[in-house]
């Protein structure tokens, strides 16, 4: 197995319950394996990492499911990443490696996450596989392969009508499914070894 360590940089809001929110710099040092023998496999399991940092963490609002102020932030465009509990670099980092872990589907390992960010005096926060990681062993978009990153909310019925939820993306959406490794490695041409007897 090729083990590898990737950091990933990305600006957040923060917003903590009863504080005024504030733009925080995080770095997430990510520890992984190789698990893959086809590194077409391996190749879109990183880039899907690289997505998540820079489409989804990236300029996002890190805020509680039941904050009152997360209709406001949603309100004014931005993307909220929620959390069920109060998002410190301690928690990211335990979403991190659950999340980190179901979008590579077994294809790379996440064994180590670090993160730390100014709003912690840069103290760097270590995440294990195989360490509890609480809130995030249970349901939720941090165990969805998918680049999803709200908790799903439950169609509910006012005035007799239905709520429509606006559907989650896929990776297809994005490509960066499992079928585009198909298709890369379909176009790949083998070329034959020659014999030097020949």
């Amino acid at each position: 197995m090729t083990s590898l360590v990737k950091t990933f940089a990305f600006n957040s809001v923060l917003a903590h319950d009863g504080v005024d929110p504030w733009i925080n710099t995080y770095e997430a040092e990510v520890h992984m394996q190789v698990i893959t023998a086809v590194h077409e496999e391996y190749n879109l399991a990183y880039s899907r990492m690289r997505h998540w940092f820079q489409e989804i963490m990236h300029d996002s609002v890190l805020i509680t499911q039941d904050d009152d102020r997360l209709q406001a932030w949603r309100d004014a465009g931005m993307r909220c990443v929620e959390f069920p509990v109060a998002p410190v670099d301690q928690v990211i980092g335990l979403m991190l490696m659950s999340k980190l872990t179901a979008m590579t589907e077994g294809r790379v390992m996440i064994s180590q996450v670090l993160v730390s960010s100014p709003a912690d005096e840069y103290v760097k926060y270590l995440c294990e596989q195989g360490d509890n990681l609480h809130w995030f062993e249970q349901p939720g978009w941090w165990r969805d392969i998918g680049p999803n990153h709200v908790v799903e909310s439950k169609p509910t019925r006012g005035n007799g009508k239905v709520i429509s939820i606006s559907r989650n993306t896929t990776w297809k959406d994005h490509d960066l499914d499992w079928s585009a490794v198909e298709t890369t490695r379909g176009n790949v041409s083998i070329l034959p070894t020659r014999d030097p007897n020949a």
